[in-house]
């Protein structure tokens, strides 16, 4: 598991079975578990608007509404339970604020020398869906 992971999938499946690529069918990203315990994860859209200004903090707030809403960063230490096949991260800090402080489980498997890894129900757009990521080795 220690390792540099690249992003081959992200997907999510909605109340209603529906399966959809909120940050396109080419999202990026990079997964990073250290041997210290530390872990870093970041997904976004590939192909994300570009802003008027060279200077990302003066961005309109549709810009910057837009860039946040491709992305998803968060980093802190984590643990691996091999018995259950369950990392939980210890959320030190997020984009996304309210993710603060939490633990966030994420179910492992190792599929065709790939790690997929998929969330507890977690709230998206209203409702709750589980999110499947898919990584390769860097």
């Amino acid at each position: 598991m220690i390792n540099t992971w690249v992003l081959v999938s992200f997907e999510i499946m909605t109340n209603n079975g529906e399966t959809i690529y909120p940050f396109g069918k080419v999202a990026k990203g990079m997964l990073i578990y250290t041997l210290s315990g530390n872990f870093s994860v970041q997904i976004m859209k590939n192909d994300g608007p570009l802003f008027k200004s060279d200077d990302p903090m003066t961005g309109s707030s549709e810009e910057s509404e837009a860039g946040t809403k491709g992305v998803i960063s968060y980093f802190g230490h984590y643990t691996f339970d091999e018995s259950e096949n369950i990392v939980e991260y210890h959320v030190e800090e997020s984009l996304f604020p309210n993710w603060k402080g939490l633990t966030m489980k994420r179910f492992a498997q190792y599929k065709d020398n790939l790690l997929v890894l998929n969330t507890e129900p977690t709230a998206w757009e209203g409702g709750k869906v589980i999110g499947t990521s898919i990584w390769k080795q860097r």
